[in-house]
């Protein structure tokens, strides 16, 4: 009985120091930076999923994961963080400098992207690129039934 007791308390004190854990996690600035290093070494990589991973929820629920991964064909060369910029409770602006190369050419340029923070951790906010010049990337609304 006492080996019983002794279990069920060691899985009750693992248990709430993993939702301690959880909960002490904030969206600071370093977090911030250190997600945007995740995601663009995976950009400079080739790895997508990764990148799609780090999305917002908003843009998971409009595009597949293979989709997203299919359509990815950026060939990012290197990449520089100029200014991270908290601009609200949970939200950041983060302005990046890049380099590309498409066939065989180099481009450079800069970029700024909104970061949210969702379901405890950063992700970037795709919803602007669901809309190009040749229409909306955004899958049309399921029929009602």
């Amino acid at each position: 009985m006492k080996v019983r007791w002794l279990a069920v308390s060691l899985a009750c004190l693992f248990f709430c120091s993993a939702c301690a854990h959880l909960s002490l996690k904030s969206p600071t600035e370093e977090s911030l930076r250190e997600t945007v290093d995740k995601v663009w070494m995976s950009k400079t990589q080739r790895k997508w999923g990764p990148v799609y991973d780090q999305a917002n929820e908003e843009y998971k629920a409009q595009v597949e994961r293979e989709d997203f991964i299919r359509r990815a064909n950026l060939n990012v060369v290197s990449y520089s963080i100029r200014e991270i910029r908290m601009t609200g409770p949970g939200k950041a602006a983060v302005t990046l400098d890049f380099s590309v190369n498409f066939t065989g050419t180099s481009f450079s340029g800069t970029t700024e992207e909104e970061w949210l923070w969702e379901k405890g951790e950063w992700r970037v906010n795709m919803m602007p690129q669901l809309n190009t010049p040749f229409g909306s990337l955004a899958k049309p609304p399921a029929p009602k039934k």
